[in-house]
């Protein structure tokens, strides 16, 4: 697979379009509630990073717990940690994905995909080439380009979010901070809400 150092290099190869704009109003956006306890712990792992731990640390410590407590709330959603996505040209292990559930219940990867979530530690450009690729992998998985393919990308500080619908690639505007970690869950919350739209 070539080694893509430029959003626009991916943008050229795979005939994307780009822009940025809010796609999702964080000010209409309901926070969800989060207890006490939820919000010590994930404190104590923010108050933790160091930079010998990298994006491991991140994924399991502050994002997975905020992937898991979405998933919780999206009957309709799958969740899957490190899974092998494998497109025409393109492969990966996206650090979390969210598909359709199974009609039947059985947990294995259904389409069509839906988010992305790559963790990163500090810079976010290779984070959002990596985001990008995936989602484009997940568009040519579903063999259906109207259904949208969301990203997030944290390095557990900040979240950034995006959307690749038809060869349209919407980055959000606004990055999140967690330090308003009932509003990072809500915009969570949200993108989850619109794929379970198509699952």
């Amino acid at each position: 697979m070539k080694d893509y150092k430029q959003v626009s290099d991916i943008l050229d190869d795979f005939a994307i379009n780009y822009t940025s704009n809010n796609f999702v109003d964080f000010n209409t956006i309901q926070e969800v509630s989060l207890s006490k306890e939820f919000k010590d712990d994930l404190n104590f792992s923010l108050s933790q990073i160091s930079n010998q731990d990298k994006e491991y640390f991140v994924r399991d410590f502050i994002v997975a717990p905020m992937i898991f407590k979405t998933w919780r709330t999206h009957p309709k959603l799958a969740v899957f940690s490190h899974p092998f996505l494998k497109s025409d040209a393109l492969q990966f292990y996206p650090d979390f994905l969210f598909t359709a559930r199974h009609p039947r219940g059985y947990k294995e990867l259904y389409k069509p995909l839906l988010v992305t979530v790559e963790a990163e530690h500090e810079e976010f450009t290779d984070g959002w080439n990596l985001a990008l690729l995936q989602m484009i992998a997940s568009q040519q998985i579903n063999k259906d380009k109207t259904i949208p393919i969301f990203a997030v990308i944290s390095n557990g500080k900040y979240w950034e979010f995006g959307k690749l619908e038809n060869d349209l690639f919407t980055k959000n505007l606004n990055s999140m901070s967690i330090s308003e970690p009932e509003k990072v869950l809500a915009v969570l919350s949200y993108l989850a809400s619109e794929a379970e739209k198509y699952a």
